[in-house]
């Protein structure tokens, strides 16, 4: 009995410690950055032949605060400091082809649960876009669809509460565009990307009505026209898009979007 409970106790001994040297392991592997500098090369290193060439590259955060009195049926509620908007952004630019762009809103609460694009909603911008020639630029990721208007084209910052369009259709949805520049002062686009970003129960409030199925294909393709007059003091931007909402159930939108560059 006595040799059996020294064996067992090493054997004991021997598994704490494997699983306390995973457990090192892990913890050193998280700390780790996704890339060290110590690797020699990268993939886009790799597939070029060239040495890292960072163009530019910025980090901007962005908050606004408020002091808030809430008042319920004329009787007083409550009384606090807010953080009404808190945004991280990350872009940049290398090897003169291509960019980045990463922009994350830190206030707002993204329930889990289904997401169409498996991203979570604060995310607002995660995209890698390439400059195949003077003319064409190709995005792909999260963007801005291009029916959008003012409120997802200028500085967020500026923009207080969004409309009832844009709540119901977010402006940011994962896909791909083609950019085709007329003129410095006039470009094309070409754009498919998700028409949702979580399920339909999301997107109706009531769910879809009986017989109506869900869509196997839930995309909108978008082409869109900008230009800038008097220079650049305004700008113009027409979109025709297409989608599908639900089986058999097909959307259009037309937008116009007038705007004076102040």
């Amino acid at each position: 009995m006595g040799r059996l409970v020294v064996s067992f106790r090493q054997k004991a001994v021997m598994v704490l410690s494997m699983l306390l040297s995973v457990i090192a392991m892990g913890v050193q592997a998280q700390n780790e950055a996704l890339i060290s500098p110590e690797e020699s090369e990268t993939l886009l290193e790799k597939v070029t032949g060239k040495e890292r060439e960072i163009d530019w590259a910025h980090m901007n955060v962005q908050f606004a605060t408020s002091a808030n009195v809430e008042f319920l049926n004329k009787e007083f509620s409550e009384a606090a400091f807010k953080v009404n908007r808190v945004r991280l952004e990350v872009l940049g630019s290398f090897s003169k082809k291509f960019s980045y762009h990463f922009r994350q809103i830190l206030n707002v609460h993204s329930t889990p649960g289904y997401s169409l694009d498996n991203l979570s909603g604060s995310v607002e911008l995660a995209n890698v876009g390439w400059t195949l020639n003077d003319r064409l630029q190709l995005t792909a990721g999260k963007q801005a669809v291009q029916f959008s208007g003012y409120e997802c084209w200028v500085n967020a910052i500026k923009v207080r509460y969004y409309s009832d369009f844009n709540n119901y259709l977010p402006c940011y949805q994962v896909g791909v565009n083609l950019a085709y520049k007329l003129h410095p002062d006039h470009e094309l686009n070409f754009q498919v990307v998700n028409n949702r970003n979580g399920s339909n129960d999301e997107l109706f409030s009531y769910g879809l009505p009986a017989g109506v199925e869900e869509s196997k294909i839930p995309l909108l393709g978008t082409v869109s026209w900008d230009g800038y007059f008097i220079d650049r003091a305004m700008q113009l931007r027409y979109s025709l898009s297409y989608g599908q909402l639900a089986r058999n159930r097909n959307v259009f939108y037309f937008y116009d979007y007038p705007y004076i560059v102040r």
